[in-house]
């Protein structure tokens, strides 16, 4: 569904709904918030898609409540379908504000030139059926990606990962400056980012030698 009133432009998702929700689509007065309300009415999972695409401005989406997920990647808003497919940086804003929002990819697919089977979100479900998938999700127990496989450890204030082989691994975080915030060269396996006093959330991407892509979630750092 997608929301266009004063408050901006929102596409959001809804999946794993027990029926229809009760909206209709460009129903005048129809808010992100209904949309939402409504997605969770009918025990459905709420994702916010593309923030970049829809220049969704972080100030205005925190004032939101009960967003489950938001795509950090969107296959068809990029080349040479559209534009911003990439939405790290929304996320990065989001983590400042104090919402640390799960992270998703999606295709998005509408023409099927190339746009499909390119980004997706691995889910480490306990069993291989939809209510086992759903609970992965409502967990949080998933990571974004287009190809690395990879796994996160935080301990003793180090994060760390081990990855399929790829070519970068960078942690983001709020602090301006650290000298290991990236590790690049061929075949790397494992990277680690000594967390700064100054951070306060973690988050990783990787890219392997094709150019794919993977995104782990936000981690709370220095939490109290």
């Amino acid at each position: 569904m997608g929301s266009t009133v004063q408050e901006g432009i929102y596409h959001i998702v809804g999946i794993g709904m027990e029926k229809a929700p009760a909206l209709t689509k460009r129903a005048p007065g129809l808010s992100a918030q209904k949309i939402i309300d409504e997605i969770h009415n009918v025990n459905g999972i709420a994702i916010l898609a593309h923030p970049a695409w829809s220049l969704d401005r972080a100030s205005e989406v925190a004032k939101l409540y009960g967003i489950d997920g938001c795509e950090i990647y969107n296959t068809t808003s990029g080349l040479p379908w559209n534009c911003r497919p990439y939405s790290g940086v929304f996320f990065d804003e989001m983590a400042l504000l104090g919402h640390y929002l799960p992270c998703m990819a999606a295709d998005d697919a509408h023409h099927y030139t190339g746009d499909e089977t390119r980004s997706y979100i691995m889910v480490q479900a306990d069993e291989l059926t939809r209510e086992g998938v759903l609970a992965a999700i409502r967990a949080n127990r998933f990571y974004a990606t287009q190809g690395p496989n990879f796994r996160v450890e935080i301990e003793n204030g180090t994060v760390t990962v081990h990855t399929s082989p790829v070519q970068e691994v960078v942690f983001f975080t709020d602090t301006v400056w650290a000298g290991d915030r990236a590790t690049v060269g061929e075949n790397v396996t494992e990277a680690t980012y000594k967390v700064q006093p100054t951070d306060t959330f973690v988050r990783v991407e990787l890219k392997d030698k094709d150019g794919n892509c993977g995104w782990s979630g936000i981690y709370p750092v220095n939490k109290k």
